[in-house]
């Protein structure tokens, strides 16, 4: 799996690295697939292309499958315009929040059939906004990640891990990592592109 991120000016990509796609990623797919939900099915093919500002999501979507990729990765919650454009594009969608977005989702009747109405959201990644980022705590990622998998169980629910911790704080890993609220390991540097 390669992953492109791409900042301002949208069409260039400004730094690339490779992540880890581990034998459990590709036992992510749910049986008979995610139904609307476009995702490759072998994902070891995936190539994504990240935007990271909301505000530049619209005008690098069209640009993306000339630059190879099959997946847009927003940093924004997940949205049907999106959906809508990134299926118009021939590309899957994955989409982050927050966990307290996906708190709200658990209590908010609403907020939960707005989520079930994006299209195409092949993926959703999370992170809790109110922790140093890389350490969302093991109970708010359970959470998350139950909840996402009871009401989105066609989609990837992942978890980024980040690796420089696990060099510089030795409780890291035994404190925080929880492969089991994660449908694959996606682990990054931060600041992102190191």
């Amino acid at each position: 799996m390669v992953i492109f991120w791409i900042s301002a000016p949208a069409a260039e990509a400004v730094s690339a690295f490779a992540l880890l796609a581990l034998s459990h990623f590709a036992g992510a797919v749910p049986p008979g697939g995610c139904g609307d939900r476009a995702l490759p099915t072998d994902l070891s093919s995936l190539r994504a292309i990240v935007v990271q500002t909301p505000a530049e999501v619209a005008g690098a979507l069209p640009r993306l499958p000339a630059l190879g990729a099959n997946m847009i990765v927003t940093h924004a919650a997940p949205d049907g315009a999106t959906g809508r454009s990134a299926r118009a594009a021939g590309l899957g969608y994955t989409a982050w929040m927050t966990t307290r977005e996906i708190e709200i989702a658990r209590y908010d009747p609403a907020v939960a059939r707005s989520l079930l109405a994006v299209p195409n959201l092949s993926a959703v990644y999370y992170e809790d906004e109110s922790a140093v980022e890389g350490y969302t705590s093991p109970e708010a990622q359970r959470d998350a990640y139950t909840f996402l998998k009871e009401l989105l169980p066609g989609t990837l629910v992942l978890h980024p891990l980040r690796l420089d911790p696990i060099a510089t704080d030795a409780g890291y890993l035994d404190a925080v990592f929880r492969p089991q609220y994660t449908d694959a390991l996606v682990p990054y540097f931060y600041p992102v592109g190191t």
